[in-house]
């Protein structure tokens, strides 16, 4: 069986956090989503011996004093795979947050099959997303 693992959001828009976690809350997925507001949060808690994290997802645009690369090197360092959000889908969001090494760029507002098409393709890297039914072997 596929043990479940926590998701670390960074976003500093309460109301965007929020439509996120409703839209976790419908996905077919048991994980646990934890939020920050900031990258100042975000490394605090990579900081602290959290063992089940497993995916970082972030806004790429951050109003903070830390910038997101620092909190993508200390998610690599922990070996935490890294995902930006943004409603900006321009050619330069898109490309800078793939030079600044995240796995995969998801458009807000996120839509379900998207978010579920990129865990399926972490899936392919090992990184594992439980599905709320998981079937016994017989």
């Amino acid at each position: 069986m596929k043990k479940p693992f926590d998701i670390l959001l960074i976003e500093d828009n309460e109301a965007e956090a929020e439509l996120l976690r409703i839209t976790f809350a419908e996905m077919p997925i048991i994980n646990r989503l934890v939020h920050v507001g900031t990258n100042k949060e975000a490394l605090e808690y990579l900081e602290e011996n959290h063992p089940n994290l497993g995916l970082i997802i972030s806004d790429f645009f951050i109003n903070c004093e830390i910038d997101n690369e620092v909190v993508l090197k200390a998610a690599y360092e922990k070996n935490i795979p890294f995902i930006y959000l943004s409603g900006c889908d321009d050619t330069f969001t898109v490309v800078e947050s793939f030079r600044q090494g995240a796995l995969a760029f998801l458009q807000k507002p996120l839509i379900i099959n998207q978010f579920l098409a990129v865990v399926k393709g972490l899936e392919s890297l090992g990184i594992e997303i439980v599905p709320t039914k998981v079937e016994a072997n017989a």
